[in-house]
């Protein structure tokens, strides 16, 4: 049996979309065994009255603390499939990809699968602005230490590691990755589309912006410390941060020396990183600039004084 769970808050006409692609997917692959669960998270709008409409989909709203990692750890309570689909509530999956990997028999091809996908990335009035495919696969599959929104997944696996971390806001999808790749759980990244993802460009600047202000960025330090013995972390966390390790190298220095102009060389070495994204303008880059210097200045506190619980879990089934 697969269980297909999917998480949201405030999705709108986009929960409508992601919940009728997966009863189509079902009806194209000629699935028996399955049932659809959505773990809402408070939504404001008309999410939920979207989802009742809907049959057969049992809805359940979460009534404490709410984060995607308290959702997708109330979407499996709440299952019963040996097989688990993880959907976010902004996308639309593909019935291909999910002919090709699951039959009713065999269950999921992999213990531990996902797809590539297509951004349609919109601006704040959801005009569609462009459309990209997400990653550059060329070979049929790929072996990869982190996941993302949309995934597959043995229940004994997420079992295993006692499913996502419900402290962390944000990375709860890479930790979850990093600690299986750590026990030799890779994820397999076939190079098939999953799903169509609607979506605010994550480096919007607005974006960007009210993650910095509501302290999201805080979670990529946490999960810095909880995975510092595994290898996979530096690797991930080297290749989006390097400038940070050496802001603390200057830190270091500066205080040792007793010389704090050495710290002119990060914001050189930071600015030449912002010069090869190529910014179109003058303004933008001195925005980068600050938004950069900002976050990895929070980084270094949050590393010392940030320290999330984990949520308790409550939750009630609507239908």
């Amino acid at each position: 049996m697969i269980s297909f769970i999917i998480v949201g808050k405030n999705e709108g006409w986009k929960i409508t979309k992601c919940v009728q692609s997966v009863l189509d997917a079902v009806r194209a692959c000629n699935i028996n065994k399955y049932e659809v669960i959505y773990v809402d998270s408070k939504s404001t709008d008309d999410s939920i009255e979207r989802v009742k409409k809907m049959t057969p989909v049992k809805t359940v709203l979460i009534t404490g603390e709410c984060n995607s990692a308290v959702a997708r750890n109330v979407g499996v309570i709440e299952s019963s499939g040996d097989n688990l689909f993880f959907i976010d509530g902004d996308m639309e999956i593909k019935s291909e990809f999910l002919e090709k990997i699951y039959n009713e028999k065999e269950g999921i091809k992999n213990e531990f699968v996902s797809g590539n996908w297509i951004n349609m990335e919109y601006n704040e009035k959801w005009e569609l602005q462009s459309e990209s495919v997400a990653k550059n696969i060329i070979a049929d599959e790929i072996r990869e230490y982190t996941t993302g929104g949309i995934f597959l997944i043995k229940r004994k696996l997420w079992n295993e590691v006692n499913g996502m971390k419900t402290k962390l806001k944000r990375s709860q999808d890479l930790d979850l990755g990093l600690r299986l790749a750590k026990r030799g759980h890779l994820l397999t990244r076939v190079k098939d589309i999953i799903a169509i993802h609607h979506t605010i460009p994550y480096n919007d600047k607005k974006r960007m912006w009210s993650m910095f202000f509501s302290g999201a960025y805080f979670y990529r330090v946490v999960l810095l410390r909880d995975n510092f013995l595994n290898v996979f972390q530096w690797k991930l966390f080297f290749r989006g941060n390097y400038t940070f390790f050496f802001l603390f190298v200057c830190i270091i220095f500066s205080i040792l020396l007793n010389f704090p102009y050495i710290l002119l060389l990060y914001f050189s070495v930071t600015g030449i990183r912002i010069f090869l994204r190529k910014e179109k303008s003058l303004g933008s880059f001195m925005s980068n600039m600050l938004l950069v210097f900002s976050y990895e200045f929070l980084l270094l506190f949050a590393f010392f004084f940030f320290w999330p619980s984990n949520k308790k879990i409550c939750y009630k089934v609507l239908q």
